[in-house]
């Protein structure tokens, strides 16, 4: 029960959609109405610098970190605890299901995990997809660096919660490049 607990309570603080709030408070303007659409740091960056895009970053960064808490204190797996806000991130139910890409968020956890291979396998195929393949794309790295954290999470045995963690991001990034080629705009 603590479990199932631990991660709603994860979810529900993943959903919290700081980006939107942010916007809101600041220029009375829906996010998902600027820029790329998205609702994350870099889309606040680009339409109100740097200021407010921090604050959305270390805000979304936090809620990763207090999932891994909720986690650890509930006595649940703290790594799925985080994959779980992570999903509240990206799929907020309060915005209709479309939220930002969850990076922040997982940094935040991954952090406090303590997770320094997995944010190193991130970054490594991260820089290497970005320089070398995708022509500077951002969205491509991402998702190359989410692969390479759900690589690292079944190396060498099984990390269901880094696992999990890894595809929710990926599977993000992937509709984000989908819907791109299609229309243009990002998810």
């Amino acid at each position: 029960m603590q479990t199932i607990l631990a991660l709603t309570a994860s979810f529900l603080l993943g959903s919290i959609p700081t980006a939107y709030i942010v916007v809101k408070s600041q220029q009375q303007k829906d996010i998902r109405q600027m820029g790329s659409g998205n609702v994350g740091s870099m889309n606040v960056r680009d339409q109100l610098g740097y200021k407010p895009a921090i604050i959305v970053l270390l805000v979304d960064a936090a809620k990763g970190a207090a999932a891994v808490g909720l986690g650890l204190f509930l006595g649940a797996d703290p790594e799925l605890c985080l994959a779980t806000a992570v999903a509240g991130h990206i799929y907020p139910p309060w915005l209709a299901f479309k939220g930002g890409k969850g990076l922040a968020t997982a940094l935040g956890g991954l952090l406090v995990l303590w997770q320094w291979p997995a944010i190193l396998a991130f970054v490594v195929l991260w820089l290497l997809v970005y320089f070398g393949f995708s022509g500077r794309d951002g969205d491509w790295a991402n998702l190359a660096g989410a692969l390479a954290i759900s690589a690292y999470a079944v190396l060498p045995s099984p990390e269901w919660g880094l696992l999990l963690l890894g595809l929710v991001i990926a599977l993000k990034h992937f509709m984000v490049i989908k819907s791109q080629s299609g229309t243009g705009k990002q998810v």
